[in-house]
């Protein structure tokens, strides 16, 4: 039979037969036939999307595959082996990274999203420095005066400050002994009086005795401004002898023992020396210093004569927080200082987020 008298069912049947053949062909059953549409000779190999109604075709020269139907929600894109199916889960320490950090105070984790959770977070942000911010939903922002800041109900730091050039923030002060005993910082702990420095301090027994601080932490005697636990007694009315155990006054404090004691972990001050009359918790040596929270943070890794940890030389100050966050890489009389504007302009934190890329001898880095 001549092929132009062919009947066209059997045009249909080769085509068919052809489109089965490449599914044997690539090692996969044949799905039900479907129309393909026709592919220009010139066509290389792609995929297009259907109208969502029909499974997709991929197409290669004259040859057309047809494709099941990806499940809903399933990934268009290839993934490689062992790579999770999800994105990794949000924590504070990739929020603490982030820049929002630094200028928003959204350094803790909450769900999808990094937030300030409270005004803790907002202590990162360099316009809270000088305390005139506010929480404001889930990000810290300027407050338009003290008196509309968190610090005043806070700290009674209710007052404008004079604005210092270089600082880089506006500082809130305590301006009136009012604003302190409205403050929270009067209630808990006792700093109920306006100060010569521009802060809320304890100034009476009084102050200390009403606080909270006295009750809880037995924190019942004034000294230098601050509440704090001179003798055993205060401690062992309180609340800490009482539940925790802490009934004995060391450095203000009333502890267990100082190997016990946030003093031992924090600042190296594991052992004990006597101050006359007084027992102190003191670092018995290097090795505790070494080993405390202090040394990383501010180089304090020696032991001084005085029985407290304190930096040593350059070496330790460059290892420091402080060295690679505000520059203070400089071993000066016991602490670690910013020496050079190339101190100041190799930070992460003063110069590259805060501006304070220039160095003073007076103040470090400042802007």
């Amino acid at each position: 039979m001549p092929l132009a008298t062919r009947s066209p069912a059997i045009f249909a049947s080769l085509a068919l037969f052809a489109l089965i053949a490449v599914h044997a062909g690539c090692g996969s059953p044949a799905p039900p036939p479907s129309v393909a549409p026709t592919a220009s000779p010139t066509s290389t190999a792609a995929a297009s999307a259907s109208d969502g109604d029909g499974p997709e075709i991929a197409s290669e020269g004259k040859q057309f595959v047809t494709l099941v139907e990806r499940p809903e929600g399933a990934p268009e894109g290839p993934t490689t082996a062992g790579s999770p199916s999800t994105t990794a889960a949000l924590t504070d320490e990739r929020c603490r990274r982030a820049p929002a950090c630094a200028s928003e105070g959204r350094c803790t984790a909450r769900e999808d999203a990094c937030v300030a959770a409270s005004f803790a977070d907002c202590a990162n942000v360099v316009l809270c420095q000088g305390q005139r911010c506010k929480l404001d939903g889930d990000r810290c922002v300027a407050a338009a005066s003290c008196r509309e800041a968190h610090a005043c109900g806070a700290l009674g730091l209710c007052g404008d400050g004079r604005p210092e050039p270089g600082r880089g923030y506006e500082q809130c002060i305590a301006s009136a002994d009012d604003d302190c005993r409205a403050s929270e910082a009067c209630r808990d702990l006792g700093r109920c009086a306006k100060g010569d420095a521009g802060a809320c301090v304890a100034k009476q027994a009084a102050h200390c005795q009403k606080s909270r601080a006295c009750a809880s932490e037995g924190l019942c005697d004034v000294h230098d401004g601050a509440c704090r636990a001179a003798t055993d007694e205060p401690c062992k009315r309180s609340t800490a002898c009482s539940a925790g155990g802490r009934c004995a006054a060391r450095d203000g404090q009333c502890i267990k023992t100082c190997a016990e004691s946030p003093l031992c972990t924090e600042y190296g001050l594991c052992g004990e020396r006597a101050d006359g009359a007084v027992l102190q918790c003191a670092a018995r040596g290097d090795a505790d210093c070494a080993a405390s929270a202090v040394c990383g943070k501010s180089g304090a890794c020696s032991l001084a004569l005085d029985g407290r940890c304190r930096p040593a030389d350059d070496i330790e100050c460059m290892k420091s927080t402080v060295c690679k966050e505000q520059g203070r890489c400089s071993h000066r009389g016991g602490r670690c200082v910013a020496g050079s504007e190339a101190e100041c302009k190799a930070t992460n934190v003063a110069c590259k987020l805060e501006g304070r890329c220039r160095f003073d001898a007076a103040r470090g880095c400042v802007r």
